[in-house]
């Protein structure tokens, strides 16, 4: 079940929520994708983070046998021209024949309650920030309704931004969406407050 929309106003309004994914990482070669899943999905972004940075390397050169003039993007976190004009894409939006060779991304950690509490703590900051510079968020509900009953549509300020009609991009440059590194910490902040 897909609690978290994943990161990318399109692919900008990259949503650090975590997907609980399915998807495996396979080594280059001939073994199917599928088959790495279940002893390398990550237990948290550190290792996430080691996976990600290993299995975008091997795509991009991949990416580049075919054409492709990828790169790592400016921010650090994702590929720039990813595929080369006229070339087969995946489901994901890669090259097909890449995605065969190195498997799919990996898959993001499982989020436990603590995530939940640390992205509700820096989407509250987040909202201070976004009010400072003008821009309308509502007031979010109480910490335990939203842990609770989260889904893709619950309390986002830059969802509501872009869903109100405001100008998102803006609100992205102004204050960033927190990481999913850093929603993790302070969710285990928020864990040891608990213990």
């Amino acid at each position: 079940m897909n609690r978290f929309p994943l990161q990318g106003v399109a692919k900008k309004l990259a949503f650090v929520f975590v997907a609980i994914a399915t998807a495996g990482v396979a080594v280059t070669g001939c073994s199917a994708p599928q088959e790495k899943a279940a002893s390398t999905t990550p237990s948290n972004y550190d290792e996430y983070n080691a996976l990600y940075a290993d299995w975008r390397t091997k795509y991009i050169e991949c990416a580049r046998r075919y054409g492709a003039d990828a790169k790592i993007s400016a921010d650090g976190e994702g590929i720039d021209k990813p595929y080369a004009k006229g070339r087969p894409l995946s489901e994901e939006g890669l090259d097909a024949d890449c995605i065969k060779e190195v498997g799919k991304e990996p898959p993001l950690p499982p989020a436990d309650e603590s995530y939940f509490h640390g992205l509700y703590a820096l989407l509250q900051e987040s909202a201070t920030c976004l009010r400072s510079k003008g821009f309308r968020v509502s007031e979010a509900p109480s910490e335990d309704v939203w842990v609770e009953t989260y889904s893709g549509t619950s309390w986002y300020p830059w969802l509501e931004i872009m869903n109100t009609g405001g100008d998102a991009d803006a609100a992205l440059r102004a204050c960033p969406q927190p990481k999913p590194m850093d929603i993790e910490r302070k969710g285990k902040e928020w864990a040891a407050t608990k213990g």
